[in-house]
């Protein structure tokens, strides 16, 4: 029963957060597509500071594409890493990069990748917040 009531609130949680989410996609991250045109797929999730989320996403051959993510404010500096669906390798990290909002690059042969949003832990003394994390690929062909 403790479970179902947990599920519950988690569930009520997570749609009270939509609205704050979905205005974080139309003002952070679709202007920052630029002249890319979206996949059509918005994905949101509501996650606490420690929290990593995976979104799986196919990119195709001869096409270049833009990667967008954008955090509410509380949760920090959000990272970003693209992993080869096939080796586990790191395509890019954007830690690496010093966390930049979006990254693009070209694609010679179609392949499934997993995009890892990873939200940095807050000290034990400070209070863990929720907080809207969006994702979205944009994509442009490159004539090949």
């Amino acid at each position: 029963m403790k479970q179902g009531v947990l599920l519950l609130f988690l569930i009520l949680i997570s749609f009270q957060g939509l609205p704050q989410c979905d205005q974080l996609v139309s003002q952070e991250c679709i202007p920052k597509l630029g002249t890319f045109t979206d996949i059509g797929k918005k994905n949101i999730a509501v996650l606490l500071p420690g929290d990593t989320a995976e979104i799986g996403v196919t990119f195709f051959r001869a096409h270049q594409y833009r990667v967008v993510v954008s955090a509410q404010q509380e949760l920090g500096k959000v990272s970003f890493r693209l992993l080869d669906d096939k080796s586990g390798a790191v395509l890019f990290d954007s830690k690496t990069y010093n966390s930049p909002k979006f990254w693009d690059f070209n694609v010679q042969a179609t392949q499934n990748v997993t995009i890892q949003l990873i939200v940095p832990k807050v000290p034990a003394t400070q209070v863990a917040q929720t907080g809207c994390v969006a994702l979205l690929v944009g994509f442009k062909g490159t004539g090949n």
